[in-house]
């Protein structure tokens, strides 16, 4: 069959998302409606904008739907799916309708999708509790009972859809990092540990880079060259330079700025360390385990699916709280014997995850269609 998706993600993201999909045996062709041509995958053709209509919001809305419901004519296309709710989840549903086919929407940010329209709020964290549903999120999960299918990242997004009374089937469709699209260094976790730590995503606020900062300067205290690298760029890096250079911290911790090659540095890292106030189900996180890299994380959405405390890294309620980090942290560094063992469950986590079988939950939603 030939299915259709609407997206605005970045390539490495779609390339990670998609990949499974163009591996489920009842899938033919995939169509993606997207701003840009994205990564050369198999089964699958872009379907884009011209640049001018991409810079003006509502054209681009309206240039995507008409573009969607041409080419479910042109391709009889069975399936419409999107990544996100806003405005792509919403884009797919309107033209589903209008077709008469069914539709099916990604929750990748998590509970966040439900509150508001394609932003981040800073007003809350998936480390407290989530506040109680306002008028906006109810019309959201009365749209979202609307839906043929509703996919999410893992039991936290789940849990909080059908407690706040998601009636569509949700079907778990967790990240996986498949060795195939990376060359043979990907996975070398033996070679020469340079850094202590390290963070790989954006510098933004939501991301709590503050906390990392205040749990280097604490370890500094007691080890000697302490180094923690920071791989990525964002709003907030001068912010985040400025604090380092004020803490005496330079030469503890090394900026990189935006990578493509991230396994680069995982391996050369002992510990992946993560403060962030919110995530779906954060990829890097599973980069860093397939890297044999243990994973010191807060507690802030589908993460808890896969970092077990203790066995391949360890959860930090309280993602402001350095010195919870600080003294797990030190208790890694210092017990080779559990840092081999961490090590070595992180690579056992992976393992269990496979292209095979989040096909297989592809073909499982297809069928469940009677497509």
């Amino acid at each position: 069959m030939n299915i259709l998706l609407t997206m605005k993600l970045s390539d490495r993201t779609l390339e990670f998302l998609i990949h499974s999909l163009t591996k489920a045996s009842r899938v033919n062709k995939i169509f993606i409606i997207r701003d840009k041509q994205g990564p050369n995958l198999p089964k699958v053709e872009y379907i884009c904008p011209p640049k001018y209509v991409v810079n003006c919001s509502p054209l681009s809305f309206l240039y995507k739907l008409i573009s969607i419901i041409m080419c479910s004519f042109k391709h009889n296309i069975s399936y419409i799916h999107s990544y996100l709710l806003f405005p792509h989840g919403f884009l797919a549903f309107i033209c589903a309708k209008m077709l008469r086919k069914p539709v099916g929407v990604s929750l990748i940010a998590g509970p966040q999708e439900i509150f508001e329209l394609g932003s981040s709020p800073n007003k809350f964290s998936y480390t407290r509790p989530l506040p109680p549903l306002n008028q906006l999120s109810k019309f959201i999960i009365y749209i979202l009972n609307k839906f043929s299918v509703v996919t999410v990242t893992g039991s936290f997004t789940k849990d909080f859809l059908i407690s706040n009374g998601v009636k569509t089937k949700i079907y778990t469709l967790s990240h996986f990092v498949n060795p195939e699209l990376f060359d043979s260094n990907f996975i070398n976790h033996n070679c020469e540990k340079v850094y202590d730590l390290i963070y790989i995503g954006r510098l933004v606020q939501n991301k709590n880079l503050d906390s990392l900062i205040d749990v280097v300067n604490e370890l500094s205290r007691s080890i000697n060259n302490l180094k923690f690298v920071i791989v990525g760029d964002g709003a907030n890096l001068k912010t985040i330079q400025d604090k380092v250079s004020r803490l005496n911290l330079d030469s503890n911790i090394i900026f990189t700025g935006y990578q493509s090659e991230v396994w680069r540095f995982l391996n050369k890292s002992k510990i992946f360390i993560f403060a962030s106030e919110r995530e779906g189900f954060p990829l890097v996180v599973v980069e860093a385990l397939s890297c044999g890299v243990p994973v010191v994380s807060s507690k802030c959405g589908d993460v808890v699916d896969l970092i077990v405390d203790g066995y391949n890294g360890y959860i930090v309620s309280d993602h402001n709280d350095h010195l919870a980090y600080s003294k797990l942290i030190q208790n890694i560094l210092s017990d080779e014997q559990l840092y081999n063992r961490l090590v070595c469950n992180a690579l056992e986590t992976v393992s269990h995850f496979s292209i095979e079988k989040l096909s297989a939950v592809w073909n499982t939603i297809l069928t469940d269609l009677a497509l």
